[in-house]
Protein backbone atom coordinates (compact mmCIF):
# COMPACT_ATOMS: atom_id res chain seq x y z
CA UNK A 1 0.00 0.00 0.00
CA UNK A 2 1.48 3.78 -1.16
CA UNK A 3 1.52 6.15 1.28
CA UNK A 4 -0.66 9.25 1.32
CA UNK A 5 0.71 11.92 -0.69
CA UNK A 6 -0.65 14.97 0.90
CA UNK A 7 0.48 17.25 -2.12
CA UNK A 8 -1.69 15.16 -4.32
CA UNK A 9 -4.14 15.41 -1.41
CA UNK A 10 -3.78 18.93 -1.35
CA UNK A 11 -3.91 19.35 -5.43
CA UNK A 12 -7.35 16.71 -5.46
CA UNK A 13 -9.47 19.37 -2.90
CA UNK A 14 -8.50 22.50 -4.63
CA UNK A 15 -9.90 20.78 -7.58
CA UNK A 16 -12.98 19.74 -5.97
CA UNK A 17 -13.59 22.89 -3.81
CA UNK A 18 -13.14 25.08 -7.65
CA UNK A 19 -14.97 22.89 -9.38
CA UNK A 20 -12.86 22.78 -11.81
CA UNK A 21 -9.06 21.56 -12.77
CA UNK A 22 -8.52 24.73 -14.51
CA UNK A 23 -9.64 26.87 -12.35
CA UNK A 24 -7.62 25.15 -9.16
CA UNK A 25 -4.39 25.46 -11.72
CA UNK A 26 -5.03 29.35 -12.13
CA UNK A 27 -5.49 29.68 -8.71
CA UNK A 28 -2.15 27.61 -8.07
CA UNK A 29 -0.08 28.73 -10.87
CA UNK A 30 -0.01 25.50 -12.20
CA UNK A 31 -0.81 24.00 -15.23
CA UNK A 32 -4.10 21.93 -16.15
CA UNK A 33 -1.86 19.18 -17.31
CA UNK A 34 0.07 19.08 -14.23
CA UNK A 35 -2.86 18.84 -11.89
CA UNK A 36 -5.14 16.04 -13.81
CA UNK A 37 -1.57 13.76 -13.72
CA UNK A 38 -1.49 14.06 -9.81
CA UNK A 39 -4.80 14.01 -10.52
CA UNK A 40 -4.64 10.73 -11.81
CA UNK A 41 -1.81 9.39 -9.64
CA UNK A 42 -4.22 10.07 -6.38
CA UNK A 43 -6.76 8.05 -7.80
CA UNK A 44 -4.77 5.20 -8.79
CA UNK A 45 -2.97 4.99 -5.46
CA UNK A 46 -6.43 4.79 -3.00
CA UNK A 47 -8.14 2.53 -5.60
CA UNK A 48 -11.14 4.50 -6.61
CA UNK A 49 -12.24 7.51 -8.50
CA UNK A 50 -12.50 10.65 -6.96
CA UNK A 51 -14.64 12.72 -9.51
CA UNK A 52 -16.97 11.66 -12.13
CA UNK A 53 -16.37 13.08 -15.57
CA UNK A 54 -19.78 14.58 -16.99
CA UNK A 55 -19.66 16.93 -20.33
CA UNK A 56 -16.77 19.36 -19.13
CA UNK A 57 -17.90 19.36 -15.28
CA UNK A 58 -16.37 17.41 -12.25
CA UNK A 59 -18.84 15.55 -9.47
CA UNK A 60 -17.37 13.75 -6.50
CA UNK A 61 -17.99 10.40 -6.42
CA UNK A 62 -18.99 9.25 -3.21
CA UNK A 63 -15.95 8.28 -2.19
CA UNK A 64 -14.71 11.31 -3.70
CA UNK A 65 -16.86 13.22 -1.34
CA UNK A 66 -15.43 10.69 2.17
CA UNK A 67 -12.06 11.26 1.01
CA UNK A 68 -13.09 15.59 0.51
CA UNK A 69 -14.77 15.57 3.91
CA UNK A 70 -10.90 13.99 5.72
CA UNK A 71 -8.96 16.37 3.61
CA UNK A 72 -11.00 19.04 4.35
CA UNK A 73 -10.62 18.83 7.88
CA UNK A 74 -6.90 18.33 7.57
CA UNK A 75 -6.71 21.46 5.15
CA UNK A 76 -8.89 23.53 7.70
CA UNK A 77 -6.44 22.39 10.51
CA UNK A 78 -2.81 23.80 9.07
CA UNK A 79 -4.54 26.51 7.58
CA UNK A 80 -5.16 27.66 11.86
CA UNK A 81 -2.35 26.03 12.76
CA UNK A 82 -0.61 28.70 10.11
CA UNK A 83 -2.49 31.33 11.46
CA UNK A 84 -1.64 30.56 15.12
CA UNK A 85 2.28 30.33 13.65
CA UNK A 86 2.51 33.99 11.80
CA UNK A 87 0.86 35.40 15.50
CA UNK A 88 3.85 37.06 17.84
CA UNK A 89 4.30 34.63 20.48
CA UNK A 90 2.53 36.86 23.41
CA UNK A 91 -0.42 36.54 21.34
CA UNK A 92 -0.33 32.81 20.57
CA UNK A 93 -3.48 31.26 22.49
CA UNK A 94 -2.30 29.05 25.93
CA UNK A 95 -3.50 25.90 26.48
CA UNK A 96 -4.29 24.55 29.80
CA UNK A 97 -4.77 21.06 30.98
CA UNK A 98 -6.78 19.55 33.80
CA UNK A 99 -6.74 16.44 34.87
CA UNK A 100 -8.97 14.51 37.65
CA UNK A 101 -7.46 11.17 39.44
CA UNK A 102 -9.75 7.80 38.75
CA UNK A 103 -10.22 7.39 41.84
CA UNK A 104 -9.89 9.71 44.89
CA UNK A 105 -8.84 7.59 48.27
CA UNK A 106 -10.37 8.75 52.05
Amino acid sequence: MNRLNLRHLQYFWMIARSGSIVRAAESMNLSPQTLSGQLATLEADLGNALFRRTNRSLQLTEFGQTVFAYADDIFQTAQALDEVIQQPPEERPLNLSVGVAASIHK
